[in-house]
């Protein structure tokens, strides 16, 4: 008998080993789903609200002007990954990984947060096309400008990205 058991921990040592690179790639692939939530919660400025302590959904909705349900969802989203905690039914918290979306500290990156998942970002990405001709920035093809010119017309990207870089 001890003999199975031991066939069958290595058997499931070797699925583990044949999904792990399907895991990893799903993961990679569906990103988008991740920044564009991060996004979110930057645009909502939930970090910063956040900071002075734990805030129930209802509370954190309420100062963010969103929607409870919709919030509720996107922070466990956000937790399930360490960006939050769910600390009690319903009540978020701060984590070591969601101080940077915080305005006011030195390492803050909560203005390039909320650059990542405007539409003029994800046009620039989805314009990019499979590799066969000549290679061009995506923004040249998509808008017809090199990507400086195009993002320094865009009210509120200048401020934002160089507040973002630390300049």
């Amino acid at each position: 008998m001890p003999k199975r058991h031991h066939t069958l921990d290595k058997e499931k040592r070797r699925q583990a080993r044949e999904i792990q690179p399907v895991v990893e790639l799903w993961q990679m692939a569906t990103g988008s789903f991740l920044t564009q939530a991060i996004y979110v919660a930057a645009r909502l400025h939930i970090a910063d609200h956040l900071a002075d302590g734990p805030m129930t959904v209802e509370e954190l909705a309420k100062v963010s002007g969103s929607n409870a349900q919709s919030l509720y969802r996107l922070m466990r989203m956000l937790a399930s990954v360490g960006i939050f905690t769910e600390i009690r039914d319903g009540q978020f918290q701060l984590t070591q990984l969601s101080q940077p979306m915080r305005s006011n500290v030195p390492s803050s990156i909560a203005e390039g947060l909320r650059l990542l998942g405007r539409p003029f970002y994800w046009d620039s990405w989805g314009a990019l096309k499979p590799l066969g001709g000549p290679v061009e920035p995506a923004l040249r093809i998509f808008k017809g400008l090199p990507s400086l010119t195009y993002y320094s017309g865009i009210p509120g990207t200048s401020a934002a990205s160089s507040g973002w870089r630390g300049e």
